[in-house]
C-alpha cells in the first residue's frame, strides 16, 4: 500500500457524542472499515497499513511487533507465565496491574452493578438499585416503573396535566 492511499482524511473525522451521551465511533479507516472513538486511535491504526513506526519492539517468542516497550513487556508474560502483581490479602497473582485492581474489589466488599457499573458498599444497596432501574436525571430518585418516573418528571417541569376543581383553593393556602 502506498502512504497516500492510507492517509487520514479530515472528512472522515467528523462526529460527536450520540444523543444519549454514549461515545460513538465516528473515525473510520478507509482501508479496512475499522472504527474508532478518537482521532489519535485512527491515526495510530493507519500505521498498521503503512508500516510507519511498526515493530520497534519485537517479541523474541513469536516475533510480534510492538510500538511501545511496555506493551511488549506485558505481551511477553503470555509466553513466560510471569504474574508480578500479587494481592496483599490473598495469594492470587496477576499478569496485569489492572486485573489486580479489579480483584482487590472482592476484598473491600464493594458491590458493582453489572448494567451501569455504579458501586455500592453493601449487597442490600446494590439489590435496591437493581430493583429500581429507572432514575430521575435531575434528582437521582429511583423508580420501579417507567410510568412512575414519567409522572415524577412532571414535578420538575411544573407540568400539571390534570385540573382540580379545588385548585384555586390550593393556590390560596400558602
Amino acid at each position: 500500500l502506498t502512504e497516500s492511499c492510507a492517509s487520514v482524511n479530515d472528512e472522515d473525522l467528523s462526529g460527536a457524542e450520540g444523543a444519549e451521551g454514549k461515545k460513538e465511533r465516528p473515525y473510520s479507516c478507509s482501508l479496512c472499515e475499522e472504527t474508532f472513538a478518537k482521532k489519535k486511535n485512527l491515526t495510530e491504526h493507519m500505521r498498521t497499513h503503512t508500516g510507519e513506526g511498526a515493530s520497534e519492539h519485537q517479541c523474541s517468542f513469536c516475533n510480534r511487533g510492538f510500538r511501545r516497550k511496555h506493551n511488549l513487556q506485558n505481551h511477553i508474560r503470555v509466553h513466560t507465565g510471569e504474574r508480578p502483581f500479587g494481592c496483599s490479602r490473598c495469594k492470587e497473582t496477576f499478569a496485569k496491574k489492572k486485573t489486580l485492581t479489579v480483584h482487590m474489589k472482592t476484598h473491600t466488599g464493594e458491590k458493582q452493578c453489572s448494567v451501569c457499573n455504579r458501586r455500592f458498599r453493601t449487597e442490600r444497596k446494590l439489590q435496591n438499585h437493581i430493583r429500581r432501574p429507572y432514575s430521575c436525571s435531575l434528582c437521582e430518585q429511583r423508580f420501579f416503573r417507567k410510568g412512575t418516573l414519567t409522572t415524577h418528571m412532571k414535578k420538575h417541569s411544573g407540568e400539571r396535566p390534570y385540573s382540580c376543581s379545588a385548585e384555586k383553593k390550593h393556590q390560596l393556602v400558602i
